[in-house]
C-alpha cells in the first residue's frame, strides 16, 4: 500500500448520497464505491481517480476513512470514520467542521456559507459510527483525534487545491486547537466557535466567573430559586418521577441524585443556553407545576439519563483525562444535599474505566498556541460560562479574540454586531487572499 507522509493512508468504504446531480461520471463514480464496498476495501486513489471533477456541480457525499485504532501502531486495529463532504467545486475553498461528538448536521455551516465553500465534516473518534470495536480506551486523546483530521485533510488536498479553513463549535471548537498545534500547516485559518481551555476536572474558573455574571439580583435569584428547589424536594420529586416516566428515563446515579444534579446545574445552564430573562425565573408562590416546568427546560434531566450518558461518555473521558471540565459546587446547599461532597462527572464512567488527569495537555496546547497560533479566530459568548475558560491570544501571534456582549453558548457570526462582523470578514480575507460577500 502506498506510504502518506509517512503514515498508512486512510481507506475509503461505503455509501454516497447525492442531489441536483445527473451526470455519467457521478453514476460511474458511485457504482464505482457500491462495487468496492461489495468486495474488499480500496485504496483512496482508486476512488479520486474516478471522481467526475468539473462534471459534478453540486451535491453530498458521505464516505468512510479507515483509520487505525491507534495511529502509533498504522498495522494494528482499524475503525471506519464518518465523514461527510458537501461540494461546490473543485476550485472553492474548503471548510472542514470538526465535530466534538457525533456528526451532528450534514448542511454547510454558517463558515462554508460565507465563503461559499465546501464542506468536509468529520465525526470524532469513539462517537456513534466512529468508535473502535472493541474502544481501548487510552487511545482516545487530543493527538490521536488531531491525526485522525491531519490523514483525513491531507489526502482529500488531493481533491482541492485552494484554500483549506478549520472551524468548530464547542469541544469540536477545541478539536481545532488542538489540530493546529499538532499540523499547523494543515489549514490556511481557523474559526473557533465557544472552545475553553481548561486545566483541570474541576477548573475553578467557571465557578468564578458564575458568581460575577449577570447583575447580583439576577444571581440572588437564581440561587434562591435552586435553594427552594431543593428545600421542598418533596413537593417536586412526584412531579419529576412522573416527568421521568413519561419520557421513559433512567438515571445511573439514581433518580434522587439525579435531581439534585438538574437543581445544581441550573445555574450552569441558565447561563450558557437560555436568554437570561431573570424575570422569568418563578417565585415560590407560584404554582409547582410552573416552577417545575421552568426547572427542566432550562435544566433538561436528559443530560444526565443513561443513554444520553452512555452516548456521550467519551466526552466525560476527555474531560477527565485531557481536555477538563467543571464540577459541582455544593456547600451552599449541603444543608438540603445527603452527599456534600464536590461533585465531578465520574459517573458517567463504567466501574471498570479508571482515570487520571493530564495537565500537561492542555498546558501544552495553551503554550504553543500562544506563541505560534497564527490566523486563529476565537469566538466567545460573554454570558457563557464557557467564557471563563476562553483562550487569550498573545501579541506573538495573528490570532483574535471576540466576545460578543450579552450573548451566550450559541453565538455565531450573525449574531455579532455588525463591527465584530465586518472585522471578521477583513482578516479572513486577508489570511485566505479573498473577497468576501456577507
Amino acid at each position: 500500500m502506498k506510504q502518506f507522509q509517512g503514515q498508512e493512508d486512510p481507506t475509503l468504504k461505503t455509501n454516497v448520497s447525492q442531489n441536483k446531480v445527473h451526470t455519467l461520471a457521478l453514476a460511474f463514480f458511485m457504482m464505482a464505491l457500491l462495487l468496492g464496498s461489495c468486495r474488499q476495501e480500496r485504496h483512496i486513489d482508486e476512488y479520486l481517480e474516478h471522481l467526475p471533477q468539473a462534471q459534478w456541480t453540486e451535491g453530498t457525499i458521505k464516505i468512510d476513512f479507515k483509520q487505525p485504532a491507534d495511529h502509533n501502531d498504522p498495522g494494528g486495529d482499524k475503525f471506519t470514520q464518518r465523514v461527510v463532504i458537501n461540494h461546490l467545486d473543485y476550485d472553492r475553498p474548503v471548510v472542514v467542521e470538526l465535530e466534538g461528538y457525533n456528526l451532528h448536521s450534514k448542511k454547510r455551516s454558517e463558515l462554508a456559507r460565507l465563503l461559499d465553500a465546501n464542506q468536509v465534516t468529520i465525526e470524532h473518534r469513539f462517537f456513534a459510527g466512529s468508535t473502535p470495536q472493541p474502544a481501548d480506551w487510552k487511545h482516545l486523546n487530543i493527538w490521536q483525534a488531531a491525526t485522525d483530521h491531519h490523514k483525513i485533510i491531507n489526502a482529500l488536498k488531493k481533491l482541492y487545491p485552494g484554500k483549506w479553513i478549520t472551524t468548530g463549535f464547542s469541544k469540536g471548537g477545541q478539536a481545532v486547537m488542538y489540530h493546529k498545534r499538532f499540523y499547523p500547516d494543515d489549514a490556511d485559518a481557523s474559526l473557533v466557535y465557544v472552545a475553553p481551555l481548561l486545566f483541570s476536572p474541576e477548573d475553578q474558573r467557571i465557578h468564578d466567573y458564575l458568581d460575577q455574571i449577570g447583575s447580583a439580583e439576577c444571581r440572588r435569584k437564581i440561587r434562591c430559586f435552586q435553594e427552594h428547589m431543593l428545600k421542598n424536594r418533596k413537593t417536586f420529586m412526584p412531579l419529576f418521577e412522573a416527568y421521568t416516566m413519561k419520557k421513559d428515563y433512567n438515571f445511573p446515579m439514581g433518580l434522587e441524585r439525579a435531581f439534585e444534579l438538574i437543581v445544581l446545574e441550573y445555574r450552569y445552564a441558565f447561563w450558557q443556553w437560555s436568554r437570561a430573562i431573570c424575570s422569568q425565573i418563578p417565585s415560590p408562590d407560584d404554582k409547582a407545576k410552573e416552577q417545575f416546568d421552568h426547572l427542566v427546560k432550562i435544566s433538561p434531566p436528559a443530560l444526565f439519563e443513561d443513554q444520553w450518558v452512555v452516548d456521550r461518555r467519551a466526552f466525560f473521558y476527555q474531560a477527565l483525562t485531557q481536555t477538563g471540565m467543571y464540577s459541582y459546587r455544593t456547600a451552599p446547599f449541603k444543608q438540603y444535599l445527603n452527599d456534600t461532597t464536590p461533585i465531578t462527572f465520574a459517573f458517567a464512567l463504567t466501574d471498570t474505566m479508571t482515570t487520571t488527569f493530564d495537565a500537561s495537555a492542555m498546558e501544552d496546547i495553551y503554550t504553543w498556541l500562544r506563541k505560534k497560533g497564527n490566523n486563529m479566530i476565537y469566538l466567545y459568548g460573554e454570558q457563557d460560562p464557557w467564557t471563563a475558560a476562553a483562550f487569550e491570544p498573545s501579541e506573538k501571534t495573528s490570532a483574535i479574540k471576540l466576545v460578543n456582549p450579552d450573548d451566550n453558548h450559541k453565538t455565531n457570526i450573525g449574531r455579532l454586531p455588525w463591527a465584530m462582523q465586518d472585522s471578521i470578514f477583513t482578516t479572513l480575507e486577508d489570511w485566505l487572499d479573498m473577497e468576501i460577500e456577507p
